[in-house]
């Protein structure tokens, strides 16, 4: 059998369509207006080999966010600009180039998040129902989303509190440091219903839930969610 040789010179012409826009690192930012990522065309020949030299033309592009300085040129056949997020504002961005004036065919994508959203982030018990024992506990997390739904991906964010209407609210909220905030509810001693909620800065946010405090040999009209 015989294997084939690709030999990549200078003279060798990037082709677009082989080419790739990739984003370096994470691609999830908060909409800050200051942060920033690095986006990174590599450019490939014909037979899809990278190219080993710089000179060509890059123009960046983006849906959302402005780039800022210059092109790099690493002579290795990659080229890097750095993207600035948009301010207060949650978007996706598609991030595209072209080289020598052709537009290569692959994009990158990145996502924006806002600041939190009392309407949109989310409350979760880990057990909805617990048996009225005075000590049984269940945990309340809040889920802090942005105003278009997304998950923002790390804490900070402070004056979060829970409220019960019934049961004892344990210790004090924990910022897990992943955009979720926690806190555990311990039972009452006797059959109860209570509504959970939350505030930021005393501000509510919108969502409610609900947990069940039951008597182990009452069960009439209780519904188990596993």
């Amino acid at each position: 059998s015989t294997a084939k040789v690709y030999f990549n010179s200078q003279g060798t012409v990037p082709n677009a369509n082989n080419s790739l826009v990739q984003v370096v690192g994470s691609n999830l930012l908060p909409a800050d207006g200051s942060s920033t990522l690095q986006v990174k065309v590599t450019l490939k020949d014909n037979y899809n080999q990278q190219l080993t030299y710089g000179g060509n033309s890059i123009v960046f592009s983006s849906t959302a966010g402005t780039f800022t300085g210059a092109v790099t040129d690493n002579s290795d056949g990659t080229y890097t600009q750095i993207l600035v997020a948009p301010s207060n504002s949650a978007k996706d961005a598609v991030i595209s180039a072209t080289v020598d004036g052709q537009t290569i065919s692959n994009t990158a994508k990145a996502s924006f998040y806002g600041s939190i959203s009392l309407a949109t982030s989310a409350l979760s018990v880990s057990f909805p129902n617990i048996e009225a024992t005075g000590s049984t506990t269940t945990l309340i997390t809040l889920q802090s989303k942005d105003s278009s739904g997304n998950n923002l991906p790390s804490g900070g964010v402070t004056g979060i509190a829970f409220q019960a209407t019934t049961g004892t609210l344990l210790a004090s909220v924990v910022d897990n440091g992943n955009g979720t905030y926690s806190q555990a509810l311990q039972s009452t001693a006797v059959g109860n219903t209570s509504t959970v909620s939350a505030t930021k800065s005393s501000i509510a946010f919108s969502d409610t839930k609900t947990v069940t405090f039951f008597v182990a040999n009452n069960l009439a009209g209780v519904t188990i969610n596993c």
